[in-house]
This record gives C-alpha cells, sequence and structure tokens, in this order.
C-alpha cells in the first residue's frame, strides 16, 4: 500500500462496483473540492478505483489531470474487491445523530456553505429556536414547555428489504426515500382502517 500521484486518465472505475454516483449528486462532492480540495484518497487496485468514485467524477468535472491515491495493488482481487464493498457499505450503516449536528449546524451564519447541507436538509432537521417561539405560536404548534420529537422506528426481520424499498423509492438521498417509504405506508395502512 502506498500514496502516490496518478494521471486521473490511467484510472478506471472498478467493474464490479455496485455503488453509483448519478451526475445530479456530484455537485456536492465538487462543492467539497472547491472549500477543501482533495483530503480525502481515492484508492485504487490495478488502476482500478475501488473507492472514492464519486470523488474521481467530481474531479474530473473539474478538468484536473492528476491526483493522490491510496494505491493497493499488491493485495489480491478477492480483497480488494471486499475493501470496496466493504466501503460502500459502512458509510450506510452510519447513524447520523440529528440532534447533534442540528446543535453544530446553528454555530454556523450559513450552514447552507457546507456541501451536502441543503435548505430541505435543514428542514427535515426540524431545527427550532425555543426562544423565537411566542406563546400563541407554542400553543397552536401544541408543543408546551418542550419540543416533542417523534422518531419512527421500524422492525424488519430483513435489512435487505429495508435497501430494497430505499432502492426502489427513487431518490438521490436515503432520507428522502425513507420519507417517502414511509408516506406510503403510511396511506396504504389507514385505507386498510
Amino acid at each position: 500500500m502506498k500514496i502516490k500521484t496518478v494521471k486521473i486518465s490511467s484510472l478506471k472505475q472498478h467493474p464490479k462496483n455496485c455503488n453509483q454516483h448519478p451526475k445530479e449528486q456530484l455537485q456536492e462532492p465538487q462543492n467539497s473540492l472547491d472549500q477543501f480540495d482533495q483530503v480525502k484518497n481515492i484508492v485504487v487496485w490495478k488502476n482500478k478505483v475501488i473507492a472514492g468514485c464519486g470523488l474521481l467524477e467530481a474531479i474530473k468535472l473539474q478538468n484536473r489531470e492528476e491526483i493522490e491515491v491510496v494505491d493497493v495493488s499488491d493485495w489480491d482481487e478477492k480483497k480488494a474487491i471486499s475493501f470496496m464493498v466493504a466501503d460502500n457499505r459502512l458509510a450506510e450503516l452510519a447513524v447520523m445523530d440529528d440532534d447533534l449536528l442540528a446543535d453544530l449546524l446553528k454555530d454556523f451564519d450559513d450552514p447552507l456553505d457546507i456541501p451536502g447541507i441543503d435548505e430541505e436538509y435543514i428542514d427535515s432537521l426540524d431545527i427550532i429556536e425555543m426562544q423565537d417561539i411566542d406563546a400563541d405560536d407554542i400553543e397552536k404548534r401544541n408543543l408546551g414547555e418542550k419540543r416533542l420529537q417523534i422518531k419512527p422506528v421500524m422492525y424488519l426481520d430483513e435489512i435487505s428489504i429495508f435497501e430494497k424499498a430505499i432502492i426502489s423509492a427513487d431518490e438521490i438521498n436515503r432520507g428522502d426515500a425513507l420519507i417517502k417509504i414511509c408516506k406510503f405506508w403510511i396511506d396504504n395502512h389507514e385505507e386498510k382502517r
């Protein structure tokens, strides 16, 4: 394993990489590159990208010629593919602490300047400053002394069912897909009552 600088034209995505990056999703990695440059390395195995495909596509759109990569060509193919699958899957398994993120975003003058954060995402966090709400508004919203936060919980026999639902929801953002799935379930559940 070694870090080296390579010509972008020499790299190809690994043909077995199941993680896809639609063009509309590449704007956020481009914004990140504009703000922070390339701080995460792309991982390659025999000139095939096994981690950082979205980053590579964003870099290509910026017409760069060279990038730094971590070259793991000394691994066998099975280990390289295993790493590729793990890299894609482990990011999906992360759970965002929405309360902590909301607190972090409150410290920024304009959190919309942070790549990956947009108005819809901020709205989904439901950031409400209690001191900004007057008594009438509290009564209208039925907030009382404290805001009640409801987090839906699903119990599934197989996580693959959930993953298939996320994919079939045809949304780029997994949060948007989950909202779409929940609305669909609620609408169909209420019809059966």
